[in-house]
């Protein structure tokens, strides 16, 4: 009976130890390898890092950028959208065209973004631009040699009546569906305003993983989203095109 009991205390005596020993090598290991591979980013910067590659790796999403810089000419520049948009006039030849296009730091930063792309690899395979002069001119310098389709629902929405937005954000979600058809080639790069995937949100995504605070990107930050199976989905925000650029320009040996 003695020796059963012994020969039992024994057995549960080297489990213990072995239990030890096990922990204590996994807690060595993780000191020298640092988290799994397979741990999910959870900072902005580990974010930022993660999507950079991964439209680099697989080039399928939708890249939504906010135009280059403009002049603030807050309070009027929805009415001169406006009149920009209804009457088909050209922002660039307009008195008021400081208003609507971009000043000279955001054209020569709109072709440092095509310079980017095409340093990496990352040539569009559709381009798409809101109507405004300072989006179509995003465009035209980044990605001269690509003609973008103009879509009306583009346009950031506060120069959009309320009445009428919720008809803007169902029309630009099936626009948004369709190009499922380039995405199976490359990117799309949408050339648009900052604030129209924030009023649309709602209506536009199936899935939608950025923060409420992200949304507010500045000149040149870029969301990417992904159009699978009939839906949309928001991944990621780039703050701006730094945010993105950073992670993946490398100075070579």
């Amino acid at each position: 009976m003695r020796l059963t009991v012994l020969r039992g205390f024994i057995v549960f005596l080297i489990a213990c130890l072995g239990g030890a020993f096990v922990v204590a090598a996994q807690g060595v290991a993780s000191m020298v390898t640092g988290p799994s591979s397979n741990a999910s980013p959870d900072s902005a910067d580990d974010l930022d890092s993660y999507w950079a590659n991964e439209i680099l790796s697989n080039q399928k999403y939708i890249l939504w950028f906010r135009h280059g810089e403009r002049e603030k000419w807050e309070g009027t520049v929805t009415v001169f959208d406006y009149f920009e948009l209804e009457l088909g006039l050209d922002g660039e030849s307009e008195t008021w065209k400081k208003a609507v296009c971009l000043t000279d730091k955001g054209i020569e930063e709109s072709k440092i973004v095509g310079e980017t792309f095409m340093h990496l690899g990352l040539r569009p395979a559709y381009l798409v631009s809101s109507p405004s002069c300072r989006a179509m001119q995003t465009a035209e310098y980044a990605f001269g040699d690509l003609i973008p389709e103009v879509w009306k629902e583009v346009l950031h929405a506060t120069a959009v009546a309320p009445s009428q937005r919720p008809a803007f954000a169902a029309s630009l979600r099936q626009k948004v569906l369709l190009l499922s058809d380039f995405t199976r080639i490359g990117n799309v790069v949408v050339t648009g305003h900052g604030n129209t995937l924030n009023f649309y949100q709602g209506t536009l995504f199936d899935q939608n993983d950025v923060p409420e605070a992200k949304w507010a990107m500045n000149e040149l930050g870029f969301a990417v989203i992904e159009v699978t199976d009939n839906r949309i989905v928001a991944h990621h925000v780039f703050s701006d095109f730094n945010a993105f650029a950073n992670k993946v320009l490398l100075y070579s040996d």
